[in-house]
């Protein structure tokens, strides 16, 4: 009966992991179009430090997005949890996935790997987020991250993680990046 479970959880995490490849797929999708949009700008003309385009070009996308993603490929009870703090201090993680008020969801959550953990928020308020990852079951895991914006992709690969200590989570997150929202919509990235 337990093997029956096992081979049951697995198939529904595989399953999941093909759900999440596709999801990437369709933002990276996004990013290339809205990068040929960039670029098709600046053949008309429009510089982004002008304050109007010329008249002959549509204006400049006035949506921003970010997606991040962290992906593992430990086989079994490996839980690798995204963290992210927005500018008011709230984290987004598998305890809060939503909140009240507030653009952002961290709508993937997978228990065990191959996994992948996805966070969305489609015009984010200015300011400062802060990612982490933090190990919270298996001894060790490598673990691969992107953040996907309107301007392209960054992409962090082999971070190792070390864990678990499920009595102090927030101890064993480790800080990845910074991302400065401006209020004109562009990213900043910080390692800091």
């Amino acid at each position: 009966r337990q093997v029956d479970e096992v081979q049951r959880e697995l198939r529904d995490a595989t399953q999941q992991v093909v759900q999440l490849q596709e999801r990437v797929q369709q933002l990276e999708v996004q990013v290339q179009n809205l990068q040929k949009y960039k670029e098709w700008m600046e053949r008309c003309g429009f510089r982004v430090e002008d304050s109007c385009p010329p008249k002959n070009c549509p204006e400049p996308p006035k949506t921003t997005f970010m997606a991040i993603s962290t992906s593992w490929q430990n086989q079994g009870p490996y839980d690798v949890d995204l963290w992210i703090r927005e500018p008011g201090g709230k984290f987004y993680s598998y305890q809060n996935t939503t909140h009240a008020g507030l653009p952002g969801i961290l709508s993937v959550d997978s228990k065990q790997g191959p996994g992948v953990e996805l966070f969305e928020i489609l015009n984010p308020p200015p300011g400062e987020y802060l990612i982490y990852l933090n190990l919270y079951a298996g001894n060790t895991a490598q673990a691969n991250l992107r953040i996907f914006y309107q301007k392209g992709i960054k992409e962090f690969e082999n971070i190792n993680l070390q864990g678990p200590n499920m009595n102090d989570v927030i101890g064993m997150m480790r800080f990845i990046q910074k991302i400065l929202v401006l209020p004109n919509g562009e990213f900043e990235f910080h390692n800091n």
